[in-house]
């Protein structure tokens, strides 16, 4: 059986958000506060909704997961050019995505083709 003290070693390895108070408890700190994304970073992240306009429920879907991986993106640490680099390549990625299994469900199902 472990000690306190080993458990509270082992689990700080493991979490850096525990820490041991002095009197031998433990505490979770609070995570860090998100970054604030300013408007044109909200618009460029939240670009990936277009295809939802286009793309119907698929779009929408492929939409929804671009959107939250680029304010992931937007949040990070990372620079502005690697932010606004790597958010295009996510949303041209989703139009791209978006395209290629529409046409994939049209060759599969010959009935969804318009006439």
């Amino acid at each position: 059986m472990k000690t306190p003290d080993e458990f509270a070693r082992m689990m700080s390895e493991k979490d850096p958000n525990i820490g041991k108070r002095p009197e031998g408890s433990f505490t979770i700190s609070q995570p860090k506060e998100q970054q604030k994304l300013g408007g044109f970073e909200y618009f460029w992240a939240a670009l990936p909704l277009l295809v939802l306009v286009i793309g119907g429920a698929i779009g929408g879907l492929f939409a929804a997961l671009a959107v939250t991986a680029n304010f992931a993106i937007f949040r990070s640490t990372k620079s502005r050019l690697y932010k606004y680099s790597v958010s295009t390549c996510v949303t041209l990625g989703t139009v791209i995505l978006w395209y290629v299994v529409a046409l994939l469900l049209m060759v599969i199902f010959p009935g969804l083709k318009h006439h």
